[in-house]
């Protein structure tokens, strides 16, 4: 079974406008998150051309996921787009992400993990004094690159930057510094330092965990396997009984084609392959990523 996926749109205070673009949402307020695979709470992705939701189909069969598969859906998916920086944070066991950058505007970079080993109590006194950035690591970012972020890990996403983020299916965020900024209300938003200092990561962290490359695969753990895929032709592909496919489609253009099924591909298209679907045939120009257990 192949279902295209419509995306859920997220609309925060540093997004831009290549999201409203993309998915020709220009009469929308900024979007900052494209969630373009979601069973999460009531943030559950639609299927084209239908009232079902990809949670209704797992629900009804969870080895679509992998052959007698159980526990809840393992991946969230989203397309991030920061006009303006995001605060920082951290994530409680449960939320390893993985960044993939897509585009990045000249000096354009990221905060990830402490310069320097910290206690709590360092932390916290840095975090409430407004000094916390100083001990972060400053990474100015590319196309293509890569960051695998652990759990407890503090970073941030800086102005200009545009990726795509593969996570553990949670969706719990601590913010531990914002900036002073305000919200449309007027109210500084919510902080949560105890929370984040409870878990935090607190050792020296090594920019050489950054992972960076732009073809083939990108990562391989223990919950998700990325790979991009630039494509001149065609390719056949097979979706066995160990794993769904899902393909995120990142430029060009083509048409994904199974039996009687036949999808045309473009920027931002989102399709999930179920387990054990078989073989399906990808062809045209088109650049994608590939996600599996």
């Amino acid at each position: 079974m192949i279902l295209k996926l419509i995306p859920i749109y997220k609309h925060n205070i540093w997004g831009g406008r290549y999201l409203n673009d993309l998915y020709h949402q220009l009469n929308q307020e900024n979007i900052g998150e494209a969630w373009v695979l979601s069973v999460l709470n009531d943030d559950n992705s639609l299927v084209e051309n239908s009232s079902l939701t990809l949670k209704d189909y797992f629900q009804k069969d969870p080895s679509i996921i992998s052959h007698r598969y159980k526990g809840q859906f393992p991946i969230l998916v989203k397309i991030i787009d920061a006009e303006e920086p995001l605060s920082i944070q951290n994530h409680p066991s449960g939320k390893t992400e993985f960044w993939h950058i897509l585009s990045a505007k000249k000096g354009s970079y990221i905060y990830l993990g402490l310069k320097e080993t910290l206690s709590k109590e360092d932390l916290e006194k840095y975090l409430n004094d407004g000094s916390i950035l100083g001990h972060l690591n400053k990474v100015r970012v590319s196309p293509g690159d890569c960051y695998f972020i652990k759990p407890g890990t503090i970073h941030a996403i800086g102005e200009g930057i545009t990726l795509v983020e593969i996570q553990q299916n949670m969706n719990v965020t601590y913010r531990l510094y914002d900036y002073n900024r305000l919200d449309n209300e007027g109210h500084k938003r919510e902080l949560h330092i105890k929370e984040a200092v409870e878990c935090a990561r607190l050792e020296q962290y090594s920019i050489n965990k950054m992972y960076r490359n732009i073809e083939g695969e990108l990562i391989r753990c223990r919950f998700f396997d990325v790979k991009r895929h630039r494509l001149y032709g065609r390719e056949l592909k097979v979706a066995d009984e160990k794993s769904f496919h899902y393909l995120l489609i990142l430029d060009g253009e083509g048409s994904l084609i199974s039996g009687k099924e036949h999808f045309s591909l473009k920027e931002g298209d989102s399709l999930f392959i179920t387990a054990s679907h078989g073989a399906y045939l990808i062809e045209g120009d088109v650049e994608y990523l590939l996600i599996t257990l």
